[in-house]
């Protein structure tokens, strides 16, 4: 095999997702050895469409590769959700001009979303922090074990093929995508080893060294570990006999059915047959698998005839053309210092309460309230901010907006207009030569300017297809499990940095 070139990878990819989604559709929902065995497209008789229609999968994995195309190759939460919304009400991105098949945990989703845009429709689609608001309604409603399902997971892949070249930011931007719909830590884990896999791909990693990234993860969701921790090799995963393999909706075995496809196979097509013949959720199973498949052999090793059957391919071929003509942002090199996955959590955690502090503070502010609480709300304003500034110095993948800034501004300048505190100028002059010390060492991207059946082995796991409708119930967490996190400054310049704030000094 040639090696494939980087567009040839992209476009495998999405090809693959959808070929292998095509294939096993008219499988679905059926047991393991009751049809015969899958060698070509055939009439989905279970939603009644033609051969080569494509599913849920890959209109969903359209729709969020459409939202980064159209953001300038930024991921912006609200505008992927707008679009999953387009698909599911209108059939934008389907094969048939209409959603036919849809997960109820996604379904559930979407229509909480739909309230929240509903409730706030002064928030433009990219605003990259437009979603915060309903993602707490998500999380309420569907961070709960019994939603574990794949619908996550199974549309992630455009997130690897934009970043392949800055791993820690494909990682955390798949966790933001799968708490979209899916806020439960085994989802995220799921979807950040199979980014992982994919990243690693696109970058010419062999399946040897794929298996050892398998290996190498410190698996934090004790799920995830007890399922994935005991392949050490590909001869593990070819030791596997496929009665152990589940092929169901529970995100786990999705991801566990589709590696052991891949890791146990020497071709795309050998592969998708093995994946799909395993029935059951056999769509998503083998969309999963195709997307990893299709990012390591290229669009070439595809058989021709499935992309030509394929129902509007034209549609797939835009989309995936355009991931292909995104222009990817530099990435800075460093001496860097690598964060374990605990720190990496704890510091995202930093980043989120000083972010929260921040936003509370100027809708205080914008309500003229801001003197009813002072002094103490100066200090926690200007602690945060400082916190900020460094942490996007010294590990720039963990802030993922700069829209602090802004707050902070306003709530200075407020407390300065009123008068009320004598101290507010001189922080904010501290904050202002901060930020012009870190100046160059923060690091620069691309700016955003636009801005079925129930697993056997997984208790208390809901159905994920119910009366022919497929419960996409996946959830995502912060699972910074071994993410190859890393500051973006040299040790060097960390302690000369620390020199300069002289944090023990400030008054």
């Amino acid at each position: 095999m040639e090696t494939p070139t980087m567009q040839s990878r992209i476009k495998g990819s999405i090809f693959g997702v959808a070929v292998v989604d095509a294939l096993g559709g008219p499988v679905e929902f059926q047991p393991r050895g009751s049809f015969p065995p899958v060698t070509h497209f055939m009439h989905n008789d279970n939603f009644n469409v033609p051969p080569g229609t494509w599913t849920d999968d890959t209109s969903m994995t359209l729709c969020l590769a459409q939202s980064i195309i159209a953001s300038r190759g930024n991921f912006v939460p609200q505008a992927a959700i707008c679009n999953y919304i387009k698909w599911y009400e209108n059939g934008y991105l389907s094969a048939t001009d209409e959603c036919f098949d849809i997960g109820a945990g996604t379904r559930q989703a979407l229509m909480i979303w739909k309230r929240y845009f509903e409730k706030t429709p002064h928030i433009r689609e990219d605003d990259p922090i437009g979603h915060e608001g309903g993602q707490h309604e998500i999380d309420k409603a569907l961070k709960r074990g019994m939603f574990c399902g794949n619908g996550s997971l199974m549309r992630v892949a455009p997130i690897a093929l934009v970043y392949f070249q800055d791993m820690d930011r494909a990682l955390s931007t798949a966790t933001l995508s799968s708490n979209a719909t899916h806020p439960y830590p085994t989802c995220a884990e799921c979807c950040m080893v199979y980014t992982r896999l994919i990243v690693c791909a696109m970058n010419g990693s062999s399946k040897e060294d794929l298996a050892k990234e398998v290996t190498s993860t410190a698996f934090i969701d004790v799920q995830v570990k007890q399922r994935l921790d005991h392949y050490s090799s590909i001869t593990d995963w070819e030791k596997t006999d496929e009665d152990d393999i589940k092929s169901s909706g529970y995100v786990v075995s999705t991801l566990e059915a589709a590696l052991w496809a891949f890791f146990t196979t020497s071709t795309f097509e050998s592969g998708a047959f093995k994946v799909v013949n395993l029935g059951n959720d056999a769509d998503t199973v083998g969309a999963v698998y195709g997307g990893l498949a299709g990012a390591y052999y290229g669009i070439e090793e595809i058989p021709s005839e499935w992309i030509a059957g394929l129902q509007k391919k034209e549609v797939v071929e835009e989309i995936a053309s355009g991931l292909c003509s995104l222009k990817r942002p530099d990435v800075q090199k460093s001496h860097s210092i690598p964060l374990t996955p605990a720190v990496a959590s704890l510091i995202q955690s930093c980043v989120d309460s000083a972010q929260t502090v921040l936003r509370i503070l100027r809708v205080i502010g914008d309500e003229d309230l801001l003197e009813a609480f002072l002094p103490f709300q100066l200090e926690d304003a200007f602690s945060s901010a400082f916190l900020l500034h460094v942490i996007r110095v010294v590990a720039p993948s963990l802030v993922h907006d700069d829209s602090w800034c802004e707050n902070i501004q306003c709530i200075l300048d407020k407390m300065i207009s009123k008068g009320s505190s004598s101290v507010a100028p001189l922080r904010k002059l501290e904050l202002t030569q901060l930020e012009q010390l870190l100046a160059p060492l923060t690091p620069v991207y691309d700016p955003l300017t636009i801005p079925l059946q129930a697993d056997d082995d997984r208790p208390g796991y809901s159905t994920d297809r119910v009366a022919g409708l497929a419960t996409a119930s996946e959830e995502p967490g912060w699972d910074f499990f071994n993410t190859d996190m890393t500051v973006g400054i040299s040790p060097t310049q960390l302690l000369d940095l620390a020199a300069q704030l002289d944090v023990d000094g400030r008054g």
